[in-house]
């Protein structure tokens, strides 16, 4: 009996220990990822730091988010589906997760616009909410109310696995919820970058927009008193619905119109026309659905012009000494589309179909100096990219004129190009600053002359107002 009683004592023991090592462990902290900002302005990164202060005041554990990323990486799930129900919840069992927090920025319509996520350990959406900025500003009192709601929906159990906190009081204890297979699809992001864990960053492709599901009343809070009204936000954290969905800045703008001085350098003809360098006023300006539309294929669609005026210009040919009083003219106008690539330095292509001429009279009764004139249809093709987001942005174009229908005192027909390239600046939000390069030429058969070409440079600084 004896060697019984001591068998029958060492397999209970036996049972109680792996009873307890396969119990379930008590979740230990949640993941802030980074916000994805199309903002401008970097205010995802400041609003992402406010929501971390104020979870971190209110005694609420933070994993990295790199521990996160090294554990779904692990188990081989992809970066677009990383925060996706399936993927959270294997990651989420792995780090003993209480949820994961995403967020995202957006301007619409002049306004900002931050949402807020919370995922549970299942990957179900637990809490959503939206609060709007006019400005590009991070208010620390919607963020402290931001961080009570994730922290009254996540229980006291969450705020006790922070080392020395104590459970807060009236703590709403989490509602059963299911997974919304509408923000189950939107949540499959790529990753971000770590959470606020002191001395580690990480860059990652941003979050795509959160859905604005479970988005609050806030007029209707003010209204009626909140049941914590001590930790309510103050009157103007009135929120609209939110847009759709954020679009990327783009390097080329919804709307601009500039003016500025340029330079020009003409050489042509036979025999050959030339004047020293001389100084010109252009105009430039566009205008796209954009600026009217948020969303749809018609946004892309716009119209441009372009004029260059020279002023003080003189002309002569090369072998005489004689200078005399010229004017010259260059425009351009059609229609636009653009084509943009929501990646790294956003590329963006410029289709442009229009019509374009050029002018340039000399007044003098001398036989071999004449004064030309260019018409033709233009097919083009433009690309821009972000050196700098969102303030310094690298663009070029190219042209095919075709056909070149000469008048004036010249006569015949041809073909030609012209190739641009510039360097813009986008100052506060709407000053646009730039600076360029142009030329072009046409090929033609004269009827006097024979095959001649004529060629016009110029050089370029603009001033003016821009929009997105």
């Amino acid at each position: 009996m004896p060697a019984c009683r001591l068998i029958g004592f060492a397999l209970g023991a036996w049972l109680a220990l792996a009873c307890a090592g396969f119990a379930p462990a008590r979740a230990e902290g949640v993941v802030v990822a980074k916000f994805s900002d199309r903002s401008g302005k970097r205010l995802g990164a400041r609003a992402r730091a406010a929501l971390v202060d104020a979870l971190t005041e209110r005694g609420l554990q933070l994993v990295p988010f790199d521990s996160y990323q090294k554990a779904a990486r692990k188990r081989h799930l992809k970066p677009k589906r990383m925060f996706g129900p399936p993927a959270v919840r294997k990651v989420a069992q792995a780090l003993r997760l209480d949820g994961v927090v995403l967020g995202s920025v957006s301007r619409a319509r002049g306004r900002y616009a931050i949402q807020l996520r919370l995922l549970g350990p299942r990957g179900q959406l637990l809490w959503s909410e939206t609060y709007r900025e006019r400005r590009p500003a991070v208010d620390a009192r919607k963020m402290g109310h931001a961080a009570e709601q994730i922290v009254a929906q996540l229980g006291p159990q969450a705020v006790a696995s922070a080392p020395g906190a104590e459970p807060p009081e009236d703590v709403a204890e989490p509602p059963e919820t299911v997974a919304d297979p509408a923000v189950a699809e939107s949540s499959g992001a790529p990753p971000l970058e770590e959470a606020p864990s002191p001395g580690k960053t990480s860059s990652r492709p941003p979050l795509e927009p959160a859905s604005s599901a479970g988005e609050r009343d806030w007029a209707a809070d003010e209204r009626e008193p909140a049941p914590r009204a001590e930790r309510a936000p103050a009157a103007d954290t009135r929120a609209e619905p939110a847009p759709a969905a954020g679009r990327p800045l783009t390097p080329v703008h919804d709307a601009l119109i500039t003016v500025g001085p340029s330079m020009h350098l003409r050489s042509g003809l036979a025999p050959t026309h030339t004047a020293s360098l001389f100084p010109g006023l252009r105009i430039d300006g566009q205008l796209l659905l954009a600026t009217f539309l948020d969303k749809g294929f018609a946004r892309g669609l716009g119209v441009y012009l372009d004029l260059d005026f020279s002023l003080g210009l003189e002309y002569g040919y090369r072998t005489a000494s004689e200078r005399w009083p010229a004017q010259q003219v260059q425009g351009h106008g059609g229609l636009l589309y653009r084509l943009d690539f929501d990646v790294a330095t956003h590329p963006t292509l410029l289709l442009r179909l229009g019509f374009g001429g050029t002018s340039c009279s000399i007044d003098t009764d001398v036989a071999q100096v004449v004064s030309a004139r260019y018409l033709a249809p233009e097919l083009g093709l433009g690309a821009s990219i972000f050196v700098w987001e969102p303030y310094l942005r690298l663009g070029a174009r190219f042209n095919f004129l075709v056909p070149v229908i000469a008048g004036d005192e010249i006569s015949g027909t041809g073909w030609g190009w012209s190739l641009g390239a510039g360097l813009d600046a986008a100052l506060f939000d709407f000053l646009h600053l730039g600076l360029g390069y142009e030329v072009s030429q046409m090929l033609l058969d004269e009827d006097s002359m024979g095959q001649v070409s004529d060629t016009y440079q110029g050089f370029f600084l603009r001033l003016g107002y821009a929009f997105r």
